[in-house]
């Protein structure tokens, strides 16, 4: 059986997912780094048990940008 959105059906085995739907979190089963929008070509993975848990997206992953431009992204993000 394949990993799948319990909210949407999405099937995220498959690369499926509903955009706005917020379990799916715009992404199957791997999103760009959710850091630095993917710039730096990390892939974080999901956490298929805590999205469904949760009805929220979860992720893992770490950017690979430098340390100085990474907390310069976090402070953009923090910032919103």
């Amino acid at each position: 059986m394949t990993p799948r959105c319990t909210a949407c059906g999405a099937d995220w085995g498959q690369g499926a997912f509903t955009p706005g739907c917020e379990q799916c979190g715009g992404s199957a089963m791997q999103a760009p780094c959710l850091i630095c929008g993917g710039r730096c070509g990390a892939l974080w993975e999901r956490s298929v048990d805590d999205s469904q848990d949760a009805n929220l997206a979860h992720w893992h992953g770490n950017c690979r940008l430098p340390k100085e431009e990474r907390d310069r992204e976090l402070r953009k993000r923090s910032s919103r």
